[in-house]
C-alpha cells in the first residue's frame, strides 16, 4: 500500500471553509425555525447599547423603582414585545437579585413562564423589593404633606415624590391640582383659592407667582426694620458718647492739682530748698531785722510769671500768697 500523503496547507483551508460555511447553514436552519429566539438577542443587544442600570436587591424600594423607570425609557426608543422586557430586565439582575429571581422562576409553571408579561413582572418584582406597608407608610406620609416653610419649588418636588405612592387619589389632573393646592401655605392658598384652578401645572405656576410677589412684599419691611434698627443703634452711640465724656469731665475734676513743687512739712507751702519759716530773715534777700514786703532790696520790683503758674516764694504763711 502506498504511504499516506500528509495535507497540504491549500486543503486545510478549504476543510476549515467547508466547516464554516456547515456552521452558517446550520444557524440560518435554526434560526428559520425559531425566530422569536433569534428576535430576542437582537433585541436585547440593542438594549444593552444603552447602558441599562443593573439591579442587586440591596439598594432599597426607591432604588427599585428608579431601576425600572429607566428600563422604561430605554423601552420607548427600541420596538419589543413583553417577552422582550422581560429577558432585558432580568438580563439586568445582579447579585442578591439574580439569585432570588432564579429561585422564584422555578416556583412558575412552564405556562406561566411563557405568559409573562411586562405588568405581571413588574408586579412580582415589586412585591419582593416595594412591600405593601411601606407602599402605605408613603401614601400617608402624601396625605399629611405641608408646605410649612419649604419653598414652592421644594414642596412640589416633594409633592411629584410622593403622589407615585397614592396614584388612586390624584389619578386625574383636577384631582392632583386641589391635592397640590390644599399643602399651600394659608396666605398662598388663601390668594389661588378663587381663582377656580384645576390644571396641576396651571396651579404650581400660579403658586409661584404669588411666592414671588409675596416675598417682594416683605423686602420695604425689611429694609424699614433695618433702618430703625440703624437709627436706633445710632442715638444710643451717641448717647454713650455723651457719657463717655462726661465721665471723662468727673474724673478730671475729681484728680488732684498737679504741682511743680512738693509741699513743706514746716509751712504746709509748696517751694524747693530750706524752709525759712522760722529762721527770722526776709525771704527776699535773706537778710534778718525786715520782712519781704518791706524789703529795701525789693525797690517794688514784682515777681516773675511763666505762662499761667505762680512763682512763690520761701516765707511764712502770710507771706507766700502776696505778689
Amino acid at each position: 500500500m502506498p504511504p499516506r500523503r500528509a495535507p497540504t496547507d491549500q486543503q486545510n483551508g478549504m476543510q476549515e471553509f467547508i466547516a464554516a460555511m456547515q456552521g452558517f447553514f446550520q444557524q440560518q436552519v435554526q434560526g428559520a425555525q425559531n425566530p422569536q429566539r433569534n428576535n430576542t438577542s437582537v433585541v436585547v443587544e440593542q438594549f444593552r447599547r444603552y447602558n441599562p442600570p443593573r439591579f442587586d436587591g440591596r439598594s432599597g424600594p426607591l432604588a427599585m423603582e428608579e431601576w425600572i423607570r429607566e428600563l422604561e425609557r430605554i423601552f420607548e426608543h427600541i420596538e419589543c414585545t413583553d417577552a422582550h422586557k422581560v429577558s432585558c430586565a432580568v438580563f439586568q439582575f445582579c447579585e442578591d437579585a439574580s439569585h432570588w429571581w432564579e429561585s422564584f422562576k422555578r416556583s412558575m409553571t412552564e405556562q406561566a413562564r411563557q405568559g409573562l408579561t411586562w405588568n405581571r413582572f413588574k408586579e412580582i418584582v415589586t412585591n419582593q423589593y416595594f412591600p405593601r406597608s411601606y407602599r402605605n407608610q408613603k401614601e400617608v406620609e402624601f396625605l399629611d404633606l405641608k408646605q410649612g416653610e419649604l419653598s414652592i419649588t421644594d414642596y412640589e418636588r416633594k409633592f411629584n415624590q410622593l403622589s407615585r405612592y397614592a396614584t388612586r387619589l390624584v389619578n386625574t389632573n383636577d384631582q392632583k391640582a386641589d391635592r397640590f393646592l390644599r399643602g399651600l401655605r394659608p396666605e398662598i392658598r388663601g390668594i389661588l383659592a378663587a381663582q377656580g384652578i384645576e390644571d396641576y401645572a396651571l396651579a404650581v405656576r400660579r403658586a409661584q407667582e404669588v411666592e414671588a410677589g409675596l416675598e417682594m412684599d416683605k423686602l420695604p419691611r425689611k429694609n424699614m426694620v433695618r433702618n430703625e434698627k440703624r437709627k436706633w443703634e445710632d442715638s444710643n452711640d451717641g448717647e454713650k458718647d455723651m457719657q463717655n465724656k462726661k465721665e471723662r469731665v468727673e474724673n478730671k475734676s475729681n484728680e488732684a492739682p498737679q504741682r511743680t513743687y512738693p509741699q513743706c512739712p514746716e509751712c504746709n507751702k509748696y517751694h524747693l530748698g530750706k524752709c525759712m519759716i522760722r529762721s527770722g530773715v526776709c525771704y527776699f534777700c535773706h537778710k534778718p531785722g525786715h520782712i519781704a514786703p518791706y524789703c529795701p532790696d525789693k525797690r517794688g520790683r514784682e515777681p516773675e510769671r511763666r505762662g499761667n503758674a505762680r512763682l512763690y516764694h520761701m516765707g511764712g504763711p502770710d507771706e507766700a500768697e502776696k505778689p
